[in-house]
């Protein structure tokens, strides 16, 4: 009866019902299912997934405080603000960047900046057309950078 008794253990871990939660109608009530048995009085939690807060703000109405998978989002306007609008205009034109067309650049969580925007800040700072162009971060890319995050955190400074 050995054989019995595996089997049956078997059919008992084989109740566990898979459930696609795209194919599950709408009900109009929060439904939460659980990945692993739960008792009575224990306590459950819910994840949204790894996302950034614009993400969770959008899709859910809140952000988290230390969110470390949250980019910084930078626009054209903030670049131009801190580096001199004419600078920044003249030198995405010099390598053919359409700054209407690519209003937007990130730099991730790890640290990491949007390569295109490197690219513009160190054209920013060419001494001439001769000069190479590499898109590192030197010492004047880094201050720029740096000048560009203060800018993006004045936008969020209360008024006094």
């Amino acid at each position: 009866d050995e054989d019995s008794e595996d089997s049956e253990a078997e059919d008992e871990e084989t109740d566990v019902k898979e459930v696609d939660a795209y194919d599950v109608p709408v009900s109009g009530a929060l439904e939460i299912r659980v990945c692993q048995p739960t008792g009575p009085g224990e306590e459950m939690f819910n994840t949204f997934g790894v996302q950034n807060n614009a993400s969770l703000l959008h899709k859910y109405g809140f952000c988290e405080t230390r969110n470390g998978h949250t980019t910084v989002g930078l626009d054209v306007a903030l670049v131009e603000q801190a580096l001199g609008k004419k600078k920044v205009r003249a030198a995405a034109k010099s390598f053919g960047m359409d700054l209407d067309e690519e209003v937007y650049f990130e730099i991730e969580p790890d640290g990491t900046v949007e390569t295109s925007l490197l690219a513009l800040i160190a054209r920013v700072h060419r001494a001439s057309a001769d000069d190479d162009d590499p898109a590192q971060e030197n010492e004047k890319v880094r201050d720029s950078i740096r000048a560009v995050l203060n800018a993006r955190l004045g936008e969020y400074e209360e008024e006094k």
